[in-house]
């Protein structure tokens, strides 16, 4: 699981730079908020994908597969749903 962890610090200090020197201060600690909750999620899942996916796949078709997957299950987490039923649950009106 350290790996996983090891991913957090550098992806909220690169959202964290680049919304401030877009959109000032405030949009970025509002976004910050937000942000907390998806990156708890979907950083995992995407590290835990990485660590089976690149010994099998290598760089290029492991870096895909996993995000394939991180968004395949990230709205099943979220809303609710089974794992791998798809972004359909996006939308649950249709």
């Amino acid at each position: 699981m350290g790996g996983a962890f090891s991913l957090f610090p550098a992806l909220f200090l690169s959202t964290m730079i680049i919304t401030y020197l877009e959109h000032g201060w405030e949009f970025s600690a509002a976004l910050m908020k937000t942000f907390m909750f998806g990156a708890a999620v979907t950083v995992p899942i995407y590290g835990i994908a990485v660590r089976y996916s690149y010994p099998a796949f290598g760089l290029l078709l492991g870096t895909l597969l996993s995000l394939v997957i991180t968004l395949e299950n990230f709205p099943n987490l979220i809303i609710g749903g089974t794992p791998g039923s798809g972004l359909t649950i996006l939308q649950p009106w249709s």
